[in-house]
């Protein structure tokens, strides 16, 4: 079994993990400008998946936040409406879960360097080596998370 993890937003990203515990693959979030304004790319996600679709989709449900602008909010609804196209696209059975619960699962407080750090002793930090690729490191454990919550 493999499950996706998406750290939705134009800073986020995606990663595969196998039911083995082991991290086939993390990436930034390929985006894709038709406007002004990036989406997701779901071609290039696709090619980076490589065949090696997901049976389950973990993305993290997040929502507009009350300092948000009026086009930041609408940009990053975009973002999650793509990401959550991913899963009738990969036949994919999705999942959501809240920053505050798999983050509450690692003992992990909202700062991202904590995210980082502790993806990085799972799997080292081969995906994500700069403070840029923090939604990538996200992505990791929000799919470890996945795989856990698969199991239970």
């Amino acid at each position: 079994m493999l499950v996706l993890g998406i750290d939705p937003g134009q800073t986020g990203g995606l990663a595969l993990i196998h039911d083995t515990g082991v991290l086939v693959g993390a990436i930034l979030m390929p985006l894709i400008r038709h406007t002004k304004k990036p989406t997701v790319d779901l071609t290039a996600v696709d090619a980076w998946l490589d065949d090696q679709w997901p049976d389950r989709i973990v993305i993290e449900y997040v929502h507009s936040m009350p300092a948000q602008g009026v086009a930041s909010s609408f940009q990053f609804g975009r973002m999650f409406g793509a990401a959550e196209m991913m899963a009738p696209l990969f036949k994919a059975a999705p999942i959501y879960v809240t920053p505050q619960k798999w983050k509450k699962h690692f003992g992990l407080t909202a700062d991202k360097k904590q995210a980082m750090e502790a993806a990085t002793k799972m799997y080292g930090n081969k995906y994500w080596p700069l403070k840029k690729h923090e939604g990538v490191a996200e992505a990791a454990l929000i799919a470890t998370w996945g795989l856990t919550h698969e199991r239970s």
